[in-house]
């Protein structure tokens, strides 16, 4: 039974199982149980992309970069965030602590824009800078669920590379699904 498993085994666990070129059918669903326990508990790190092909990963995870740091588990880290090319300040932005140490932001980016970030803590009344880097939305990710958020990004990154085929059945694939939402949850 999974779910009496301590969650840092299963956390280094599904570490372990995304550094792997592929995985087992009993891995797979050793997989699938694991990240449903860790998705439930609101667990979720950058890596968890990389297993979506073996395992339902929410949208709303798969929709989004993510920012994970590490850091003491007292205290609160301070995250400053600019996304380029339209913001030229950095703004503070929330860390969600998901496990001992381990923060979290989520950003919904789309292709061309750059997240940059800085991560400060506070030490003796002084604010330190641990971390820094920068996050892009680069391709659409593996085992993609294909919403309507993956296809513009889609669309955009078959426009960039000039792929008329894979652009044309994307478009085709966000007007079906759109026309199909739309005839079966209509609004008033």
């Amino acid at each position: 039974e999974i779910r009496k498993v301590p969650e840092i085994y299963i956390l280094a666990l599904t570490k372990f199982y995304s550094s792997l070129a592929g995985l087992s059918e009993e891995q797979k669903a050793l997989c699938k149980r694991a990240m449903s326990v860790l998705t439930e508990q609101g667990m979720i790190f950058a890596y968890f992309k990389k297993l979506a092909a073996y395992a339902d990963i929410p949208g709303d995870i798969m929709d989004k970069e993510i920012i994970e740091y590490h850091g003491s588990p007292v205290g609160r880290p301070i995250l400053m965030v600019r996304i380029l090319p339209d913001e030229e300040e950095y703004h503070e932005e929330e860390l969600r602590m998901v496990y001992k140490g381990i923060y979290i932001r989520q950003k919904l980016l789309f292709v061309g824009e750059i997240m940059e970030y800085e991560v400060y803590e506070d030490e003796d009344g002084v604010r330190v800078k641990k971390a820094e880097g920068e996050l892009s939305c680069t391709e659409v990710p593996a085992g993609d669920k294909r919403n309507r958020f993956s296809c513009l990004n889609a669309m955009s990154l078959h426009l960039g590379t000039k792929d008329d085929r894979k652009l044309k059945e994307t478009m085709t694939k966000y007007v079906t699904d759109n026309l199909a939402v739309e005839k079966l949850f209509p609004l008033a």
